[in-house]
């Protein structure tokens, strides 16, 4: 399990170029997903003034079913480990979802695409089951 300092980032921070928007939200921190089925606390974007992109990326082999929720929408992930990119606005509600995964531990890295891909959180999915399994 992460530590506090390791898994949320507290920035604040305004953009001057531009719209001038508020880009940096407030810190996020979705828990760990300790099983099969498992989902993270749902996490309220918050501290923006205008949309941002979240790029989603993980490692870890054969991810089966893995859900972000944005407002209760489910938008499903491609499995092979490339970046997802989730437009959010403040107020906005994310939480993700393992539905079936193959390996052991995946680690979710959660960047700001729209603030040089500043680490947002980071969380895994442990499941327990063995790797390449199902």
């Amino acid at each position: 399990m992460l530590s506090a300092s390791a898994s949320m980032i507290a920035i604040r921070a305004k953009k001057s170029s531009g719209g001038g928007g508020d880009v940096t939200p407030n810190a996020v921190d979705w828990d760990d997903v300790a099983a099969p089925g498992g989902s993270t606390n749902t996490v309220t974007i918050t501290g923006i003034n205008t949309a941002i992109d979240l790029s989603i990326s993980w490692t870890g082999y054969g991810l089966g079913a893995f859900n972000v929720y944005k407002n209760d929408s489910e938008t499903s992930l491609a499995d092979n480990g490339s970046p997802f990119t989730l437009s959010v606005s403040n107020n906005d509600e994310i939480y993700f979802y393992a539905a079936s995964i193959a390996e052991q531990s995946i680690s979710v890295t959660v960047t700001n695409a729209s603030d040089g891909d500043t680490v947002l959180d980071t969380f895994t999915i442990n499941t327990g089951e063995g790797g390449g399994g199902g």
